[in-house]
This record gives C-alpha cells, sequence and structure tokens, in this order.
C-alpha cells in the first residue's frame, strides 16, 4: 500500500528519519561532530608526541584534556537557564574551532593546555543540545535522544 503525500509531508524525508526538521538536522550535525573529534582525537597523542613530549607528558596532556572537559560541564546546566541554547551552542563549538586552529599552529608540546582550554569549552554545548532536542521532539523525546 502506498502512502499519500499527506502522510509523507508529516512523516518527513529519509535523512530526518522520522525525527523532524529539527532534530534530523541536529542527528546529522551529532554524527558530524563525534566523528570529527574521534578523528582527532584518536591522533592527539601522536601529535603532542611529534612536538616533543615524551610519554608521561603525552600522559599529562590527555589527561588535562579530560579534566577540562569535566570542569567546563559542570556549570553549563546554569548556563543553559541564563542564556538561549542557540547562542550556547554557537559560542561554545566556536570556541571549539579555535582551539583547534590554534593546537595546529603550536610549535611545541607545553602549549597544548591553552588549545584544550577552548577545546574544553565545546562541552558546554551538550546541556544546550540536550534542551533543543527535548523541545523539538515533543512525545517522541526518547527515541530522538536513542538517534
Amino acid at each position: 500500500m502506498q502512502s499519500t503525500r499527506a502522510e509523507q509531508a508529516v512523516a518527513g524525508p529519509r535523512w530526518q528519519f522520522g525525527l523532524g526538521r529539527e532534530n534530523g538536522l541536529a542527528f546529522w550535525a551529532m554524527m558530524l561532530l563525534e566523528g570529527s573529534v574521534q578523528a582527532y582525537w584518536i591522533f592527539l597523542p601522536l601529535y603532542v608526541a611529534y612536538l616533543g613530549a615524551n610519554p608521561a607528558q603525552v600522559g599529562a596532556i590527555v589527561g588535562v584534556w579530560g579534566i577540562l572537559r569535566l570542569v567546563f560541564l559542570a556549570p553549563s546546566g546554569m548556563l543553559i537557564e541564563r542564556f538561549p541554547a542557540s547562542a550556547l551552542i554557537i559560542w561554545s563549538r566556536a570556541a571549539n574551532v579555535v582551539g583547534l586552529l590554534f593546537m595546529a599552529a603550536l610549535p611545541v608540546w607545553w602549549l597544548l593546555p591553552l588549545p584544550l582550554l577552548f577545546i574544553g569549552a565545546g562541552t558546554i554545548a551538550f546541556p544546550a543540545i540536550s534542551k533543543t532536542i527535548a523541545a523539538a521532539a515533543g512525545e517522541e523525546r526518547t527515541r530522538a535522544f536513542a538517534l
């Protein structure tokens, strides 16, 4: 049995996975974001070593990144109550980009905590993203968050 145009309009295009326009776009944005994050973090220890760090220093830099993510994630829930979600997402992701560009330009390993500070600020976006997904999903929140 074929569906009518009205049913197709309600369901949305296939790329949205039935999530609607907002959450369909958020799904693909998060897929690209997380894919890119994992791609460059796989090579972070190699990059730090390339800049002249020994294995203990490489571990310290990777540890600093993990701690900075937690430091920025802790107050981010309070920020979502004070600022619009879209502004938090845009500014924190822009900080990510600045940090990555700064990291690529560094000549020595011991300066890496500075760009990692900017990259860690990118975690501020996660509660804002969750709020946006919840608002756009309506009664389909469980499915939207699962995807």
